[in-house]
């Protein structure tokens, strides 16, 4: 069979479904847009990878703005012009796509015109997100664009041959949308077992930033408007008092600026800064780690379940979360007894279970062989790959 897998941001466990399918004899074509910046998989051919893989990055003309919404609304249009040119030239038997609205709309289009079925890979509810961030601006405008994203995003998941929904909550939700039962399929997400092992906290990659032999809370990942990066500064001026403890936060945007405005404000010498990781130090990055953190808003929590943490459960670290618990990602966390949830705005709650890790490491250790464990159990390749396999037979 022939599938194209889009995956906007380029995340590392489509990769990984990638390469799993094509070791399985289909032919594969993989599909990012090259100019998002963020924690990436390895989106090139390996020397172990079969003739039938192929990558593609599509970029845009200038710099990517995504937090203009007027210069990221019309790129992403040019891209999504691009994306169409891409799918005709590999001409699939399948795609399977993860897209803000107008991109996978003009993909539907596409794919309709092709007479080739799209499956949709609902990673976030989207028309919610539009809604609840510009209800941050403008309550009336928010309310606008949320019911049309919502009509778009509802319009063009009914035309899709098939849904694959990473949460209850999402397929609830396709319900409540009309979506047929036979036209839904749950499939979790995961992170790349084989490329996050457990490793020893003094690594190479710790040697090379001054953190070995430190303790060493790390958040790494996206901090962007599903985000409070004021959490973090308030963790880093609770922990100045502990001279051998470094909050270490790998990210790049809005936030990640953010904070280091509030670094030399607020003298956090114990807030180390890094950009994005490169893929290949990604695990020893999260190795270094005493602690992982996690964070989202309240209001995120609808349309969105974090990621990081299934990398984090590999690491077979003890991860600390300020999430509404309702989220699914909270609530795996909980049923897995790999960390600690703590409500989104109880920051107090939030900075007391660090410290609390920190000063029992027994406890920590238990949640991190927890942790360790479910990815063990859930997230093994070859039956996600046969999922997958049924879902696009069945498109």
């Amino acid at each position: 069979m022939r599938i194209l897998i889009h995956d906007y941001p380029g995340y590392a466990f489509p990769v990984e479904l990638a390469r799993a399918l094509a070791h399985r004899g289909h032919v594969v074509c993989h599909v990012h847009f090259s100019a998002t910046i963020g924690p990436k998989g390895t989106l090139a051919r390996m020397p172990d990878d079969p003739e039938t893989l192929e990558f593609l990055a599509i970029g845009i003309s200038g710099t990517y703005r995504k937090y203009s919404l007027l210069h990221r609304f019309l790129q992403e249009r040019a891209y999504a012009r691009r994306l169409e040119q891409a799918v005709r030239a590999f001409s699939p038997e399948v795609v399977i796509s993860n897209a803000q609205p107008d991109i996978q709309a003009r993909l539907l289009a596409t794919c309709q015109d092709m007479g080739i079925p799209l499956v949709h890979w609902l990673q976030d509810l989207y028309s919610t997100a539009i809604g609840n961030i510009l209800k941050r601006k403008c309550w009336l405008l928010g309310a606008l664009a949320g019911a049309w994203y919502r009509h778009v995003e509802k319009r063009l998941i009914s035309g899709c041959a098939q849904v694959v929904c990473i949460s209850d909550a999402f397929a609830s939700e396709m319900k409540d949308w009309g979506i047929p039962d036979s036209h839904v399929v749950r499939i979790d997400n995961w992170a790349p077992l084989a490329d996050i092992p457990v490793m020893d906290q003094d690594n190479p990659w710790s040697g090379q930033y001054g953190l070995a032999g430190v303790d060493v809370v790390l958040y790494a990942g996206t901090l962007g408007w599903k985000h409070n990066p004021a959490l973090l500064e308030n963790l880093a001026l609770a922990l100045k008092e502990r001279p051998k403890t470094r909050l270490v936060v790998a990210s790049e945007g809005l936030g990640a600026s953010w904070l280091a405005e509030r670094k030399v404000e607020q003298g956090l010498d114990n807030l180390v800064l890094l950009p994005y990781q490169p893929e290949e130090s990604f695990a020893a990055m999260l190795a270094s780690a005493k602690v992982l953190l996690a964070i989202l808003e309240p209001d995120a929590s609808a349309y969105s379940a974090p990621s990081k943490i299934l990398s984090y459960l590999c690491a077979g670290r003890p991860v600390v979360v300020s999430f509404p618990p309702e989220n699914h990602s909270a609530q795996l966390l909980s049923g897995a007894r790999a960390g600690i949830v703590c409500s989104s705005g109880d920051d107090a709650g939030f900075i007391a279970a660090v410290k609390d890790l920190l000063d029992k490491p027994e406890n920590a250790a238990d949640l991190a062989i927890n942790g360790r464990m479910y990815a063990e159990r859930h997230f093994r390749i070859d039956e996600i790959v046969c999922a997958f396999e049924r879902v696009l037979n069945h498109a």
